[in-house]
């Protein structure tokens, strides 16, 4: 405890006896900033909650949810054969999609790998779509269904490796171009 501190404790009562004079009060209240009145903090914050409010309402209203896309994106035979199927299928079609897309502007690094990565996928989309034309003549159209599902999944995993190999190809080559500059 420094010198001022042990003083004040030490002379605390006799501190206490005295106030000081109302016109110091005053000046130091004018320095002081204003209160904002409570009118003006309840308007600050009800608007607040409406402004979070009408973007939450705008987030769901405008953007429907992952379910209704993948049905409204899937085939509507298969929605009016089994519908959570049909779901799944939407979903791993979407995965399917994106993967492409994803390798469609990574392929520039190695435009030779594209043949080969074509030719990967064309004998599972081959088989997927052998599979979905039986689908309608075929009492036991879940085993289809399921084995549907198993060639995107598969289709999926075939472009994740050949994303992974692209990638590994972009990072050996950046390495190669900072080795050389």
């Amino acid at each position: 405890m420094n010198h001022l501190e042990k003083f004040i404790v030490d002379n605390k009562e006799k501190l206490d006896l005295y106030s000081p004079n109302p016109k110091v009060w005053e000046e130091l209240e004018k320095t002081l900033p204003k209160k904002k009145s409570k009118l003006r903090t309840l308007v600050l914050s009800l608007s607040t909650a409406a402004a979070v409010a009408l973007c939450l309402g705008a987030y769901f209203f405008f953007l429907p949810s992952t379910e209704q896309d993948a049905l409204a994106m899937v085939d509507k035979d298969l929605v009016h054969i089994d519908e959570s199927y049909a779901m799944q299928i939407a979903l791993a079609q979407e995965h399917v999609r994106q993967r492409q897309d994803e390798i469609k502007t990574m392929i520039s690094i190695h435009p030779s790998l594209a043949e080969k990565f074509r030719a990967d996928l064309t004998a599972l989309d081959l088989t997927y779509d052998k599979l979905k034309g039986n689908l309608t003549q075929n009492d036991n159209q879940e085993v289809l269904l399921k084995a549907m599902i198993s060639n995107l999944q598969l289709q999926i995993d075939v472009l994740e490796d050949q994303l992974a190999l692209l990638e590994k190809l972009k990072n050996n080559s950046d390495e190669s171009s900072i080795y050389h500059n």
